[in-house]
């Protein structure tokens, strides 16, 4: 096994969003988003990462792509990446159409997850059958591939149509445009490496999932004619202390609230959801209640960047053994205040990420490095 020292060839993002203590003004909760993007930024982070979540206090970030191109406009060199843009949600050519715009109006690489999501209550409010998201995944999916192309193309699919050859415009900067699949278990990595997506996964499962998930993409992936981006993104939250003790400490009083919030977003009735054939809803459901108990979180910390420098550095470690190569950080949960999670990024690029990381962008060491003039 090569040391830290040995291959410094990692990227580290950071997860940003519409949070901060408890009170905020929305207004003040998307000032706070800007300016954990320049902090981390300025850190040495090679980029940002942004959510999708609608109708709720839970990251209520319904536009990521207008978001970060709000963080483009200020660090344009800057990678920028979402985890996730909920796909089915999206009418195809548009969400093609804006991913060309944004690889236009930035300059850094763009990192974009895509997932189906699993919040009813998102998909009630689109009129959305809950149980349809996988096949309006893959069709979304595949048309955002075909206008990302910068080729004329139709489509004829299911939920999906483009009945006349259209060409997406502008034409998008496809040399910097990187697509991923989010994935959660080992059925759905041979989905996302059927269409061609490098895997995004979080520290939520256990170890043993994880090297299944990454066996099947691989094994699936080697059979596709088309190639595929070796890249493997892992989410994980950090929390950082001098020692693991405190980190714990500070874990089981501030990661409850954020499960809570999870139980109240996708909050529904489980009853009307038992019949789902693609999705385990009822189990889902009792798992985030159960996180929502501090003395319930022992195993979850265990996966995540959560102790002292030197547990957090061999965790880190542990996750490049297993062959993931490129990883964001989350410490903006529900309620924390900005000290506490910018003093948790401060440390980690101190302590650790020099340790991993390979050389940082541009815009990370020169801040808000040009302005935009309008002509």
């Amino acid at each position: 096994m090569a040391g830290p020292a040995q291959m410094k060839s990692y990227t580290f993002g950071v997860c940003i969003g519409p949070v901060d203590a408890t009170g905020r003004t929305d207004q003040e909760l998307y000032r706070s988003f800007v300016a954990d993007a320049a902090f981390a930024l300025q850190l040495g982070f090679h980029g940002v990462w942004a959510l999708e979540h609608h109708f709720s206090d839970y990251y209520p970030t319904p536009s990521p792509l207008l978001a970060l191109s709000n963080i483009a406009g200020r660090f344009p060199r800057a990678e920028l990446g979402t985890m996730v843009i909920v796909a089915p949600w999206h009418q195809p050519l548009r969400l093609a159409e804006e991913i060309a715009m944004l690889s236009l109006l930035s300059e850094g690489e763009l990192h974009l997850g895509l997932g189906r999501g699993s919040a009813a209550s998102e998909y009630e409010a689109f009129g959305m059958d809950l149980d349809e998201s996988r096949d309006r995944f893959r069709e979304v999916v595949e048309i955002v591939q075909l206008g990302l192309s910068g080729k004329p193309f139709d489509y004829d699919g299911r939920y999906y149509k483009v009945p006349r050859k259209v060409e997406i415009r502008p034409r998008a900067d496809c040399s910097r445009i990187h697509l991923y699949g989010a994935i959660s278990s080992p059925g759905s990595a041979v989905i996302m490496a059927q269409l061609g997506l490098p895997p995004f996964c979080n520290a939520l499962r256990p170890t043993q999932m994880h090297r299944d998930v990454l066996t099947k993409w691989s094994a699936t992936k080697a059979q596709t004619e088309r190639p595929i981006e070796s890249t493997k993104l892992l989410q994980a939250h950090l929390i950082i202390a001098d020692t693991d003790d405190e980190a714990i400490r500070l874990g089981r009083a501030e990661l409850p609230r954020f499960f809570q919030a999870q139980v109240e977003h996708y909050a529904a009735d489980l009853a009307d959801y038992d019949h789902l054939k693609t999705y385990e809803f009822r189990k889902m459901h009792e798992m985030r209640e159960f996180l929502s108990d501090p003395d319930n979180l022992d195993e979850f910390i265990s996966l995540q960047l959560i102790g002292s420098p030197e547990t957090v550095r061999r965790r880190l470690q542990s996750y490049i053994d297993l062959g993931f190569n490129k990883f964001v950080v989350t410490t903006n949960t529900p309620d924390i205040p900005r000290v506490p999670r910018h003093l948790w990024l401060a440390r980690f690029a101190r302590e650790v990420m020099p340790d991993f990381a390979a050389a940082a962008s541009a815009a990370s060491a020169t801040g808000r490095s040009r302005s935009v003039v309008s002509g």
